[in-house]
């Protein structure tokens, strides 16, 4: 992704989404792009992905956001709905009311949002980073498709301009997720998006590496079932949390290195050097698996049909001709 072309140093507020650390990750590339052409890095976001890129980038001026509060363990469709619809629109709107405190503070020339719909504003070149135009719906559920659409285009229609990380808007990976009629914005294709440079052929000496993130409660319950299952093998790996809050279950195989938080470079080494990858199947990091030829197996989180959707795309493209399974919670995988 081109950094902006100019004469003189732009400030620039980049502000990703806290759903996991998946949005954080993939915005890494593009603050690293900007402050080697010699532009001013401002970040903005809440939780988790805020306390990563002040890890990432101590350097940086930070700022707090609202957060969204996105919850996914509700299991009646309906209640679901209607929550999302009623929060996520008073959400956008304090964020959006945060942004125009940043922007009249700091002035900033462009703003890259990540996800975030509030963080656009009239006085900057407002961008937008999303691989979601459009919704997966199953079954009945169908019926939703097109009311969906136009509420997320006019989300998205408040930017200047949408920026995809696929290669190629009719060519790639998730194409029911990256058409939608109703936006009238430019939509341009920026290629796959990672933080990791890609690597083959090194020695694989670590079993597995086991990435825990996305929203909470299924974060800790993932993270939970995760460390059963490695107390009961005799597999050599990493346990990355993504997470400062304590651990409730204790890992009792001592061949497993728990790590709270890994920097770039870490995970750059130790996913060089991994025979397994087990991960939620969000986007950023199928974009990172697409760097390193370990094996994959993803593990969508419920009632997310988006990582549903995306976890049978990376299977039926058989990506690397690698092993590649979708797994159900508490099946047993190692």
């Amino acid at each position: 992704m081109n950094v902006e072309n100019s004469i003189a140093t732009q400030k620039v507020l980049i502000a990703p989404l806290n759903w996991g650390l998946g949005h954080a990750a993939r915005c890494v590339p593009i603050i690293k792009q900007h402050i080697e052409a010699g532009n001013e890095v401002i970040i903005a976001s809440d939780g988790d992905a805020l306390d990563f890129l002040k890890k990432e980038f101590p350097q940086l001026r930070c700022f707090q956001l609202p957060s969204y509060r996105v919850i996914y363990h509700l299991n009646w469709f309906w209640v679901r709905f209607l929550y999302h619809l009623l929060y996520l629109k008073k959400a956008i709107k304090s964020e959006h009311k945060a942004t125009c405190e940043i922007v009249n503070t700091l002035k900033p020339d462009i703003i890259i949002s990540d996800n975030r719909y509030g963080v656009y504003h009239p006085h900057s070149k407002s961008l937008l980073i999303t691989h979601q135009l459009s919704f997966v719906f199953k079954g009945w559920k169908k019926i939703f498709t097109t009311p969906a659409r136009k509420i997320l285009a006019g989300l998205i229609n408040k930017f200047d301009e949408c920026r995809v990380p696929v290669p190629d808007i009719n060519n790639n990976l998730i194409p029911e997720l990256v058409k939608n009629e109703f936006i009238n914005i430019d939509i341009v294709p920026v290629g796959y998006l990672s933080r990791f440079r890609y690597t083959s052929g090194a020695e694989k000496t670590i079993d597995v590496l086991v990435l825990i993130t996305g929203p909470e409660n299924y974060r800790t319950e993932f993270e939970n079932e995760m460390i059963e299952q490695l107390n009961e093998s005799d597999c050599n790996g990493i346990l990355i949390r993504s997470s400062n809050k304590s651990m409730i279950k204790n890992l009792t195989n001592h061949r497993v290195t728990v790590v709270d938080f890994a920097t770039t470079e870490q995970l750059q080494h130790w996913l060089a050097h991994t025979k397994t990858l087990i991960s939620r199947s969000g986007y950023s990091t199928v974009m990172d698996a697409l760097q390193f030829d370990c094996e994959c197996l993803f593990i969508p989180t419920p009632n997310q049909p988006e990582q549903e959707y995306i976890a049978q795309q990376w299977a039926n493209r058989k990506y690397r001709q690698l092993p590649i399974g979708k797994v159900k919670a508490g099946e047993k995988i190692l």
